[in-house]
């Protein structure tokens, strides 16, 4: 969460109206504190209906629906000039014109490089999800296919299938983790 806050007074700047840019502008549901906002971010990011679709936003940021035909349909398309390779700069003789392109990619940002050209796989989330209590123990819940059904507390694990009880990538049909 310190990454949230200017701690050390680094001067970066002012907005339009002359306020200066000090901590980052939480939510108001984080109440104004950084940890909160980490804290509902990861959970939410940790959650099963995160991890049952990200394999969908991964195929929109990295994958086939990024450019062409399937972009379209997922109307996910941006300025040409945001994707890698989309303006040759050093081939625009006239100076005006490559400093508006630049400007123009500078505000509008990159689009980032196409890594898959299929759809991502989905996780399989069977696998063992380990949420965090209120008294700060840990349930893990198991998955319907390995059925471990671990309890954690302060004290260690309770009840389980697997040796040592840690969460297990799980395989693609290519023998490697769930992200590749």
């Amino acid at each position: 969460p310190d990454f949230l806050t200017n701690d050390n007074h680094v001067n970066f700047g002012t907005l339009q109206d002359e306020t200066p840019v000090e901590d980052v502008v939480l939510p108001a549901w984080a109440a104004g504190d950084p940890r909160t906002f980490v804290t509902v971010n990861r959970e939410a990011l940790e959650s099963e209906f995160v991890s049952k679709n990200l394999h969908k936003w991964i195929d929109l940021i990295f994958g086939y629906k990024q450019q062409g035909p399937e972009a379209e349909k997922a109307m996910n398309l941006f300025h040409p000039y945001t994707y890698e390779g989309g303006v040759d700069l050093e081939g625009i003789s006239d100076p005006i014109q490559r400093e508006a392109i630049i400007t123009q990619i500078n505000n509008y940002g990159q689009t980032p490089a196409q890594i898959f050209t299929k759809p991502h796989p989905e996780r399989n989330v069977a696998a063992i999800y380990i949420r965090r209590q209120p008294n700060n123990t840990t349930r893990v819940a198991s998955g319907r296919r390995r059925g471990l059904g671990l309890i954690s507390t302060a004290g260690g694990l309770i009840g389980g299938g697997n040796n040592n009880h840690q969460p297990q990538p799980t395989p693609t049909a290519g023998g490697g983790p769930w992200w590749r």
